[in-house]
């Protein structure tokens, strides 16, 4: 019984570290590294010996937004849509199940283990950047032409492995945020080294991309982490380095039509200035305009967007790019239309006990993690599209049920 355990707790690391690199999986497969982990776990929990009780608690508690969403079908407008919605976000139930049975059958997460995860996760980062910049300059592109182009092309000629660049920025945002784990617990000066040419590359991707919002967070969840790692000094000295090389970048780099997103902050308010900026101003003013028509319920899973959009044309509010719906752009905001200003509150109120355990266990690059998308939330519904809450659901769960403190900065 113990070598079957055994066998099926190596299968699981197998099948966490595929989840690693999920970035690397075509889009429409994502979903086979989770259920071969799901496989493996269910496996391992029917084989060990140590059964404790299903901690259905943690599930709620971790899936809070997943079951609100759920019930809310019961009076949605559009059932169709409500269940599409609900399979895009299926990560937030089966990510905790699936920990879950992987916590009560005596399975652990290692220290080791966990090097080998981020270790894997910033590797499929550095690769995906590589080869899809390597595809499209080996094309019709020349080197310049190819920077001034990537982010849009990785969202529209990639076919299965297509990212909008904002969740491109995010998922390199975690990756320098696990580096500066890396770095200050490798003890290695060789791996230090790596380590830091490594942060360089990820602050260049980050500026050719050019979001804002990811770029802005990241400093800030940057700063919150080598707070708790580092002397104030050395953690301001750090996200300077960071901040100095992606301004650097976006400044001498080429760009899309010349145009720094950055300077659209000077134009915010502007009804004239056409910005991604502005643009989402104009949202959220529809947005609070409909929560207010249905503050405690909210409209249920699926049936925001024609409510939006049917602000959006009696207010006649138009965008850039001449489209006419754009959800809410802010994840807290969507949850307050889907499932009202209830919801909303119950999801804000199930992130304090999962505060309270990270920094209980000094999970301290989890917490940073966390604050980093809880910061994304502002500008984009990361939990409503598939990488985003890939990402989220599975980076939640890890450092929630991991004991070990490996966190420990003294």
């Amino acid at each position: 019984m113990k070598e079957k355990t055994k066998l099926f707790s190596t299968l699981v690391d197998f099948s966490l570290l595929l989840c690693s690199v999920i970035l690397l999986v075509p889009n429409k497969f994502k979903a086979y590294p989770i259920i071969l982990l799901g496989l493996f776990s269910i496996l391992h929990y029917c084989k060990s010996s140590i059964r404790q009780k299903f901690p259905f608690k943690k599930v709620g508690l971790l899936s809070i937004v997943f079951i609100v969403f759920g019930i809310s079908v019961s009076y949605t407008d559009d059932v169709s849509s409500a269940f599409s919605k609900l399979s895009t976000m299926a990560s937030l139930l089966i990510f905790p199940v699936i920990f879950s049975l992987l916590d009560t059958s005596g399975y652990t997460l290692k220290n080791a283990f966990l090097k080998r995860f981020f270790l894997c996760f910033i590797f499929s980062n550095i690769l995906f950047a590589i080869l899809t910049f390597c595809y499209f300059w080996n094309q019709e592109f020349t080197f310049s032409e190819t920077i001034v182009h990537y982010s849009n092309l990785t969202n529209i000629r990639l076919g299965a492995y297509s990212i909008h660049p904002i969740y491109h920025s995010l998922y390199i945002g975690v990756a320098l945020l696990m580096l500066v784990h890396l770095i200050k617990f490798d003890t290695s000066l060789f791996n230090k080294i790596g380590y830091a040419l490594i942060f360089v590359f990820f602050g260049i991707v980050m500026a050719i991309l050019m979001r804002k919002g990811p770029i802005i967070y990241l400093a800030l969840s940057l700063l919150l982490l080598m707070l708790f790692y580092f002397k104030m000094k050395r953690a301001l000295l750090a996200v300077g380095v960071l901040v100095v090389i992606i301004a650097f970048s976006i400044q001498y780099l080429p760009k899309y039509k010349g145009i720094n997103r950055f300077e659209e902050l000077m134009s915010m308010g502007n009804s004239n200035a056409k910005t991604s900026t502005n643009a989402r101003l104009d949202i959220y003013l529809c947005a609070f305009e409909k929560i207010k028509e249905k503050p405690f319920l909210g409209y249920g899973a699926g049936a925001v967007q024609p409510y939006l959009d049917a602000c959006y044309a009696e207010k006649q509010i138009t965008f850039d790019d001449n489209t006419k719906t754009y959800n809410s752009h802010n994840q807290y905001l969507s949850i307050a239309l889907t499932v009202g200003v209830l919801g909303l509150l119950l999801y804000l109120l199930s992130l304090y006990p999962i505060i309270r355990i990270y920094i209980r266990q000094k999970s301290f690059l989890g917490l940073s993690i966390l604050v980093y998308f809880l910061l994304n939330f502002l500008s984009e519904n990361i939990i409503e599209r598939e990488h985003g809450v890939l990402l989220y659901a599975m980076l939640l769960c890890i450092f929630f049920y991991k004991k070990d403190e490996l966190y420990n900065c003294s």
